[in-house]
């Protein structure tokens, strides 16, 4: 808990020095994409199936306040709302303008150790997200729960989405090219749902406006509020670097202050466009139709095989695992064997996320440090756009 406030103040102290020193300078990396492009890849890369699976099974525990008496200070939509959009993504912002302006004249990550470290963190992840996909298969196929193919089906379907992981990530334009298209598939589910489900108009206004509750509770939520508060910030901190390390690089010329509100803003629209359709079978006690469960599914297993592509691509680079070193048929077994057995001992309970997070926030102090020690070399940069701009 007090390594997470350490991780927590940090972060935001890191922001906002950030924005007085680089307020005007435009970050540029070395893939720039349009802003859709961007947003596009910054969505489905830092979400996974997490996004599609969790909140109809965690919707049942905010709304039980008299279990969890926490989760009074506002409804279930606002609090689910508070997991996975706008304040966390500023995580992501510290990271990014690191990346850019700051990585390529100070090189912490260049460091042996420090690359090895940041390149655990991300595989870590990884495993983690596929372990998340298997506990929560079950919830949405019914069919496959106490059945004695069940286990063999769901690791069938679980090898074949990480192979597709896999080979996405051997080619950048492929990632790219699949980031637009789960952006758009998501759009296009809510659509479908929206019919499916029979919402009416008003009612989903009338859900957009609850979730609206968040900004009232949200000094309230920058202090983990209990485990599972707890949880979800080091999961966002576990992700914070390695998705700072893949943004920077697509970074097209925009200025901090944008790129703030741009992470801030951008992202959290389609989340509480997914998450107030997604009440909508809370408050109304419905089950998910046939179709429902189709598309949720697809979406889900979409956007986990394109979170795992970019991150796998991202270790890969950093440890000089990628394929053009080992060839594409020993790269593909090797991140098959290394992920698949890393999500078993999170089955086995033997790995938890949280561990990973508490290491990036390790990180990040052991980073400042690094800074504090060679100031003059990682100030330098800010004080000759000071003087250009004079």
């Amino acid at each position: 808990m007090y390594l997470l406030l350490v991780g927590l103040g940090l972060t935001a102290v890191l922001a906002l020095v950030m924005l007085w020193f680089y307020a005007d300078k435009p970050c540029i990396g070395t893939h720039p994409v349009g802003l859709w492009s961007f947003v596009a890849i910054l969505f489905t890369t830092s979400l996974d199936i997490g996004l599609v699976m969790l909140p109809l099974t965690e919707f049942p525990r905010y709304a039980d306040t008299g279990k969890f008496p926490q989760y009074s200070l506002t409804n279930p939509l606002a609090m689910e709302f508070a997991m996975w959009g706008c304040l966390n993504w500023a995580l992501y912002f510290v990271s990014s303008l690191y990346f850019c302006l700051l990585e390529p004249r100070l090189g912490f990550f260049r460091l042996v150790w420090v690359n090895r470290l940041n390149s655990l963190v991300i595989i870590g992840t990884c495993a983690f997200t596929l372990h998340l996909f298997m506990v929560n298969l079950p919830w949405y196929l019914p069919a496959l729960q106490d059945k004695p193919y069940a286990h063999v089906a769901a690791n069938l379907l679980l090898a074949v989405v990480l192979l597709c992981a896999i080979v996405s990530s051997l080619h950048l334009r492929w990632l790219t090219w699949l980031s637009r298209a789960s952006l758009w598939a998501l759009l296009g589910a809510i659509v479908l749902l929206y019919w499916d489900a029979g919402v009416q108009w008003q009612q989903y206004m009338g859900y957009l406006g609850e979730l609206a509750d968040y900004f009232r509770v949200m000094p309230l939520l920058l202090m983990p509020l209990d485990d599972q508060h707890e949880f979800y910030l080091l999961w966002w901190f576990s992700w914070s670097i390695m998705i700072g390390q893949f943004m920077a690089r697509f970074l097209n010329g925009i200025k901090p202050w944008r790129l703030l509100l741009v992470l801030l803003l951008l992202p959290s629209i389609p989340i509480a466009l997914w998450f107030s359709l997604l009440y909508h079978f809370q408050v109304q006690n419905l089950s998910l139709s046939t179709l429902a469960v189709a598309v949720m599914l697809a979406l889900g297993i979409l956007f986990l095989i394109n979170s795992l592509d970019s991150l796998i691509r991202l270790y890969a680079e950093n440890l000089n695992l990628d394929a053009l070193r080992l060839g594409t048929s020993r790269y593909i077994l090797l991140h098959f064997i290394l992920l698949m057995v890393l999500g078993m001992l999170y089955n086995a309970q033997w790995l938890k996320i949280q561990l990973f997070g508490a290491l990036v926030i390790l990180l990040y102090i052991l980073g400042l440090a690094y800074w504090a020690r060679h100031r003059n070399q990682a100030t330098s940069l800010s004080l000759q756009h000071r003087r250009k701009t004079r």
